[in-house]
């Protein structure tokens, strides 16, 4: 830019009044020209401007007069125009001696422009904005928004979110929440916590409660254990039920079913009904059975019994007095009768009296009629050997007979 002395300023405007002449970028019969934009460019520097007769004009934007005598204002050539007004200007600081009123600027944050010859900046629409030196306008980053009157973008506040033209906040949705640690973009509460009401942060249930909705919370299911480390509620397994807390009551945690016991997955541990029982804890499987012969009549038992003796059991779950004329050895599950001329007693059936006497009278009158017919044939056999006896002849004596002696 040229600067003037004292001197030349007032020969400099002598010349002007004197001879009519018009300064650089000015024309015959215009008026003195203030600074002005064009193309990107300034004209003149106010300080520094020199006097202008009445009778110059400006030149028009994109054209320029380079002598003091000229009426003519030329178009600036590719070397001498700025072809952005947010580009770099193309003149070296040495040639704006000859051209001393001509400068670029760039254009500021939150205006742009994307046309070359440019005069003006362009202001971002609401919701949008830019760095400067920028040939168009983006909307503003996650989380902000724009209004049309504000110079830059600004975070909405926790519980917010932009809307989808970034030019107003708008409160989180049900089940969301925002704050600074999501950048203000809604999001929704991993299960099972919950929002706070004003949707600016995520809440862990109490103990012994969840959230399923991600806005309220519920107590845990029953047969379902409350977890410390994520806040929700977990089904106890099969063969374990809740094991509660006092104060407050809740489910804290899964312990195994006793003996006598059994559960299926998120059910409190059920006692074995009669009939049945359970020797182990922890058991998943429905109690065992009563073998055959055994019972029992209680619930939650780890064991049967047999059926005793003088007893039967028509079942697993009872055991009944043996009837009259009926036998229960034990183990019995119905009772047993004895054959005709026995009687039972509780091991089983013995001879009755009647049955002794007949086997008394019976091996009395057997042995009788043994002895008489035994009596009788060793009459017989006496009297053949004596008959015998009385027939056989008289045998002769025999010599004796000697050793040789």
């Amino acid at each position: 830019m040229v600067h003037y002395t004292s001197h030349g300023k007032c020969l400099f405007t002598l010349l002007v009044v004197v001879l009519g002449l018009c300064a650089w970028g000015q024309l015959a019969h215009a008026q003195r020209a203030p600074p002005r934009l064009w193309d990107g460019v300034t004209t003149e520097d106010p300080e520094t401007a020199p006097t202008l007769s009445p009778a110059c004009q400006s030149c028009p934007p994109g054209t320029f007069a380079n002598t003091t005598t000229g009426n003519n204002c030329t178009t600036f050539d590719k070397q001498n125009i700025c072809r952005d007004i947010s580009g770099t200007c193309p003149y070296p600081e040495k040639t704006r001696t000859r051209y001393p009123s001509t400068y670029c600027q760039i254009c500021p944050a939150g205006t742009y422009t994307n046309k070359t010859r440019s005069t003006t900046c362009a202001p971002c629409d609401a919701g949008k904005t830019s760095p400067s030196n920028a040939s168009k306008c983006d909307l503003c980053p996650e989380g902000q928004i724009r209004r049309a009157d504000w110079p830059t973008c600004q975070p909405c506040g926790d519980g917010t979110e932009p809307s989808k033209d970034h030019t107003e906040c708008r409160a989180c949705a049900s089940e969301t929440y925002s704050n600074k640690t999501t950048n203000h973009v809604c999001l929704p509460c991993p299960t099972p916590r919950y929002t706070s009401p004003d949707r600016s942060a995520c809440l862990t249930c109490p103990p012994g409660h969840q959230s399923q909705d991600g806005d309220t919370c519920t107590p845990c299911p029953r047969g379902w254990v409350w977890s410390s480390t994520t806040g929700g509620c977990s089904a106890c397994a099969a063969g374990t039920e809740c094991v509660f807390a006092a104060d407050p009551p809740y489910c804290a945690r899964c312990g195994k079913c006793r003996p006598g016991s059994f559960s299926h997955a998120a059910s409190n541990c059920t006692l074995c009904p009669p009939g049945r029982y359970e020797d182990q804890s922890g058991s998943s499987e429905p109690c065992k059975g009563c073998a055959h012969g055994d019972y029992q009549p209680a619930s939650g038992a780890t064991a049967c019994a047999q059926c005793q003796e003088g007893y039967y059991c028509p079942n697993a779950s009872s055991s009944l007095p043996c009837p009259s004329g009926r036998f229960c050895p034990p183990g019995s599950t119905t009772p047993l009768e004895c054959s005709s001329l026995y009687e039972p007693d509780n091991s089983g059936c013995r001879p009755s009296i009647e049955l002794i006497v007949i086997i008394t009278v019976s091996c009395a009158v057997g042995f009788g009629a043994l002895m008489i017919v035994g009596y009788l044939l060793y009459m017989k056999a006496e009297r053949v050997s004596q008959r015998g006896q009385d027939t056989m002849p008289l045998r002769p004596p025999r010599d004796p007979v000697y050793g040789g002696l």
